[in-house]
């Protein structure tokens, strides 16, 4: 049982989410906005509506001479170990990085929760690990892995956060709670 392109954009439109069509693929373009950046993505449908695949546009680039390259390729096969659903990739042939994310629908049907749960892990991976891979990129020195609440702190530091994320980092700090990592 496939999922047809009319299913998915309805499931896309139930999570609250605007986006383009693209009108010559089974493709919704959007954008989303994050800690670290704004992101655009692809979510595509293929093989006859068996396979799903959420994909990065634009996300990062890190030609094949820079000198942190190394580096980069590390920090992405660790992020790769740790992450369950959201792979990263290096396109050799121009420098880009991709995130990922792929499911097989075949037998069955994509759920309204199915899409839900991808949506909320894709971009919370996608966000941070842009900081950690644009730091590699910029300084050819991994910062490593970083938890929610370390990353809003280091943000807040930098004045990258958005003011609303900055009153609630800010807010937290006086009354002894920290920011939730959930």
């Amino acid at each position: 049982m496939a999922l047809t392109f009319d299913q998915l954009k309805a499931l896309v439109a139930a999570e609250g989410l605007r986006f383009f069509i693209d009108p010559d693929a089974c493709r919704l373009m959007l954008g989303v906005t994050g800690m670290c950046g704004k992101f655009q993505l692809v979510i595509s449908l293929y093989e006859e509506g068996n396979f799903l695949q959420f994909r990065s546009v634009n996300y990062l680039c890190c030609p094949a001479g820079h000198r942190s390259l190394p580096e980069v390729l590390k920090a992405i096969a660790d992020i790769n170990y740790q992450a369950r659903l959201v792979k990263f990739a290096w396109d050799q042939s121009d420098g880009e990085i991709v995130a990922y994310a792929d499911a097989w629908i075949m037998d069955g049907t994509l759920t309204q929760g199915q899409l839900s749960r991808m949506i909320s892990n894709y971009v919370p991976v996608i966000d941070m690990q842009f900081y950690r891979l644009e730091k590699t990129i910029k300084e050819g020195k991994d910062p490593g892995r970083i938890d929610p609440a370390t990353l809003m702190a280091r943000l807040a530091a930098e004045s990258s956060l958005p003011p609303e994320l900055r009153a609630l980092v800010e807010g937290k700090k006086g009354d002894g709670g920290g920011v939730d990592t959930v």
